[in-house]
Protein backbone atom coordinates (compact mmCIF):
# COMPACT_ATOMS: atom_id res chain seq x y z
CA UNK A 1 0.00 0.00 0.00
CA UNK A 2 1.50 3.63 -1.08
CA UNK A 3 1.35 6.04 1.68
CA UNK A 4 0.23 9.77 1.19
CA UNK A 5 3.79 11.03 1.69
CA UNK A 6 5.27 9.00 -1.35
CA UNK A 7 1.91 10.62 -3.16
CA UNK A 8 3.48 13.71 -1.99
CA UNK A 9 6.74 13.03 -2.99
CA UNK A 10 6.31 11.42 -6.57
CA UNK A 11 3.67 14.81 -7.24
CA UNK A 12 6.24 17.36 -6.52
CA UNK A 13 8.80 15.26 -8.57
CA UNK A 14 6.29 15.29 -11.57
CA UNK A 15 5.91 18.91 -10.73
CA UNK A 16 9.05 19.59 -10.80
CA UNK A 17 9.63 18.29 -14.25
CA UNK A 18 6.74 19.65 -15.52
CA UNK A 19 8.55 22.96 -14.81
CA UNK A 20 11.59 22.44 -15.85
CA UNK A 21 10.22 21.51 -19.59
CA UNK A 22 7.68 23.77 -19.78
CA UNK A 23 11.01 26.30 -19.29
CA UNK A 24 12.97 24.57 -21.56
CA UNK A 25 10.90 24.80 -24.51
CA UNK A 26 9.75 28.09 -24.00
CA UNK A 27 13.09 29.63 -23.97
CA UNK A 28 15.70 27.13 -25.51
CA UNK A 29 19.67 27.70 -24.54
CA UNK A 30 20.63 25.89 -28.03
CA UNK A 31 19.27 24.49 -30.68
CA UNK A 32 20.89 20.68 -30.17
CA UNK A 33 24.22 19.84 -31.30
CA UNK A 34 25.26 20.66 -34.96
CA UNK A 35 27.36 18.34 -37.12
CA UNK A 36 30.20 19.76 -38.31
CA UNK A 37 30.07 19.83 -42.54
CA UNK A 38 32.87 17.65 -44.01
CA UNK A 39 34.22 18.67 -47.12
CA UNK A 40 32.41 20.67 -50.24
CA UNK A 41 30.09 20.50 -52.61
CA UNK A 42 31.31 19.26 -56.35
CA UNK A 43 30.56 19.18 -60.03
CA UNK A 44 32.07 16.74 -62.69
CA UNK A 45 30.68 16.98 -65.70
CA UNK A 46 31.65 15.92 -69.40
CA UNK A 47 30.72 16.72 -72.91
CA UNK A 48 28.39 14.97 -74.94
CA UNK A 49 26.73 14.96 -78.57
CA UNK A 50 22.86 16.01 -77.06
CA UNK A 51 23.05 19.75 -77.93
CA UNK A 52 21.62 20.52 -74.18
CA UNK A 53 22.76 20.90 -70.33
CA UNK A 54 21.16 17.92 -68.19
CA UNK A 55 22.46 16.11 -65.11
CA UNK A 56 21.37 14.93 -61.18
CA UNK A 57 21.99 16.42 -58.09
CA UNK A 58 22.55 13.67 -55.53
CA UNK A 59 23.73 14.24 -51.59
CA UNK A 60 26.80 13.22 -50.78
CA UNK A 61 25.84 10.84 -47.87
CA UNK A 62 24.14 7.75 -50.02
CA UNK A 63 23.86 9.40 -52.79
CA UNK A 64 20.13 10.23 -52.62
CA UNK A 65 18.61 12.68 -55.27
CA UNK A 66 18.22 16.27 -54.51
CA UNK A 67 14.85 17.43 -55.56
CA UNK A 68 14.11 20.95 -56.16
CA UNK A 69 18.00 21.96 -56.43
CA UNK A 70 17.69 25.31 -58.45
CA UNK A 71 20.59 24.91 -61.48
CA UNK A 72 21.73 28.37 -63.12
CA UNK A 73 23.63 28.88 -66.43
CA UNK A 74 25.25 32.63 -65.91
CA UNK A 75 26.68 33.83 -69.29
CA UNK A 76 30.16 34.96 -68.57
CA UNK A 77 30.52 38.12 -70.03
CA UNK A 78 33.96 39.30 -71.46
CA UNK A 79 32.71 42.93 -70.22
CA UNK A 80 30.34 43.71 -67.50
CA UNK A 81 26.66 44.59 -68.64
CA UNK A 82 23.34 44.90 -66.68
CA UNK A 83 21.47 42.24 -69.16
CA UNK A 84 23.29 38.65 -68.42
CA UNK A 85 21.77 36.29 -69.77
CA UNK A 86 20.50 33.38 -67.32
CA UNK A 87 19.32 29.89 -67.71
CA UNK A 88 17.78 28.21 -64.65
CA UNK A 89 16.44 24.66 -64.19
CA UNK A 90 14.73 22.79 -61.15
CA UNK A 91 16.37 19.30 -60.46
CA UNK A 92 12.73 16.93 -60.55
CA UNK A 93 11.86 13.92 -58.53
CA UNK A 94 14.72 11.84 -59.56
CA UNK A 95 17.10 14.48 -59.04
CA UNK A 96 17.58 15.16 -63.23
CA UNK A 97 17.62 18.52 -64.77
CA UNK A 98 17.44 19.35 -68.35
CA UNK A 99 18.52 22.71 -70.06
CA UNK A 100 17.79 23.31 -74.12
CA UNK A 101 18.57 25.69 -76.72
CA UNK A 102 21.79 27.15 -74.34
CA UNK A 103 24.02 28.82 -77.26
CA UNK A 104 27.47 28.51 -77.75
CA UNK A 105 29.91 30.38 -75.15
CA UNK A 106 31.33 30.62 -72.09
CA UNK A 107 28.89 30.02 -68.75
CA UNK A 108 29.25 29.83 -64.91
CA UNK A 109 27.29 26.75 -63.96
CA UNK A 110 25.79 26.69 -60.16
CA UNK A 111 23.85 24.44 -58.52
CA UNK A 112 22.34 25.39 -55.00
CA UNK A 113 19.62 23.42 -52.63
CA UNK A 114 18.24 24.19 -49.32
CA UNK A 115 20.51 22.54 -46.58
CA UNK A 116 23.40 22.28 -48.62
CA UNK A 117 26.72 24.12 -49.63
CA UNK A 118 26.63 25.02 -53.02
CA UNK A 119 28.91 24.08 -56.24
CA UNK A 120 29.57 25.94 -58.95
CA UNK A 121 32.93 25.94 -62.29
CA UNK A 122 32.82 27.37 -65.45
CA UNK A 123 31.59 25.59 -68.75
CA UNK A 124 32.31 26.01 -72.25
CA UNK A 125 29.77 25.20 -74.18
CA UNK A 126 30.50 24.29 -78.20
CA UNK A 127 28.20 24.56 -81.11
CA UNK A 128 28.22 20.34 -81.45
CA UNK A 129 27.75 18.97 -78.42
CA UNK A 130 25.93 19.59 -74.74
CA UNK A 131 27.29 19.01 -71.05
CA UNK A 132 26.24 15.73 -69.07
CA UNK A 133 26.74 16.77 -65.35
CA UNK A 134 26.61 15.41 -62.10
CA UNK A 135 26.70 17.29 -58.54
CA UNK A 136 27.61 16.32 -55.24
CA UNK A 137 26.47 17.97 -52.36
CA UNK A 138 27.27 18.37 -48.90
CA UNK A 139 25.47 19.41 -46.44
CA UNK A 140 25.44 22.63 -45.21
CA UNK A 141 24.77 23.56 -40.93
CA UNK A 142 21.44 26.03 -41.22
CA UNK A 143 20.92 28.81 -38.49
CA UNK A 144 17.82 28.65 -36.46
CA UNK A 145 17.03 31.18 -34.19
CA UNK A 146 15.66 29.81 -31.52
CA UNK A 147 14.19 32.43 -29.84
CA UNK A 148 10.73 32.95 -29.81
CA UNK A 149 9.32 36.03 -30.57
CA UNK A 150 7.12 37.98 -27.72
CA UNK A 151 5.77 41.50 -26.95
CA UNK A 152 8.59 43.81 -26.55
CA UNK A 153 11.43 41.75 -27.83
CA UNK A 154 12.48 38.28 -27.20
CA UNK A 155 13.08 36.31 -24.81
CA UNK A 156 16.79 35.90 -24.00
Amino acid sequence: MLTPQFYSVALSSLSLVAVGCTRQMRTPDTCGEQRAPFGQSALAWQRTRVKAVKGTVTAAEGLAPIQSAIVTLALVADAPSNSAKLYNALTDVSAGFHIDSVPAARYLLRVRALGYREASDTIQLVADSGILVRAIMVPQNLIVDCSFPRRGGRIP
